[in-house]
């Protein structure tokens, strides 16, 4: 077939008209959420829930822990939380009481720091009343006294590059196990990227890896 061999004003000699510059191309069905394609989102490790069996063979052995969650956003940025737990079964003796810590670790650059039971939660019951299935959780933190003053002071959010949780389950007086289900997740409270102002196909402004954070 014979092509047209005179200019357009598209720059082309072939009498096709080229698109415009910024036009976005055609990309097979979830290309614009490349995450979908690869074996993990990045936000995947940014909330879990597991189940802890904290035992009580003695004094020395009554806690157990597990990581909840880990943060890599390559820029600080501040956070919102939402930590719970549920109580699945405890002892039956007298007096009963169950305790979970969520102990943080904050980094941003070089520097991190460890908050020891940030977050603390506590079931108390007696006996045989177990509370099968009874759930607390939180999404504020009591930090310390503030400098000069008294009282405590409620934080609801914290700045963070890098985050590390985990869960600290304590059996205070057995004699048997206690099990808890416990949960953790983050979110940024800004999630603004400068990749999505892109003049560009909808894969390079919401790509998984979001250019690296930069």
């Amino acid at each position: 077939m014979r092509r047209n061999t005179y200019g357009d004003d598209d720059g082309q000699v072939d009498g096709d008209a080229a698109p415009p510059p910024n036009f976005a191309h055609y990309a097979p069905a979830n290309a614009g959420q490349p995450w979908l394609r690869a074996p993990l989102p990045p936000w995947h490790l940014w909330g879990g829930t597991e189940t802890i069996i904290a035992p009580f063979a003695s004094v020395a052995t009554r806690s157990a822990g597990k990581q909840l969650a880990k943060v890599s956003y390559r820029r600080p940025e501040s956070w919102h939380w939402f930590f719970a737990a549920k109580l699945i079964d405890g002892p039956t003796a007298v007096a009963n009481s169950v305790s979970i810590g969520f102990d943080v670790i904050l980094g941003v650059g070089r520097a991190s720091v460890l908050i020891p039971a940030f977050v603390f939660l506590q079931f108390d019951w007696a006996g045989a009343a177990v509370p099968h299935g009874a759930t607390k959780f939180a999404t504020q933190a009591v930090g310390s006294d503030p400098v000069g003053g008294s009282g405590t002071s409620i934080i609801s959010e914290i700045p963070a590059q890098d985050i590390q949780l985990s869960a600290t389950v304590t059996n205070f007086f057995g004699p048997t196990a206690a099990t808890v289900e416990v949960s953790g997740f983050w979110a940024p409270k800004n999630h603004i990227r400068p990749d999505w102002y892109l003049d560009a196909p909808g894969e390079a402004m919401f790509a998984g890896a979001e250019t690296e954070g930069h």
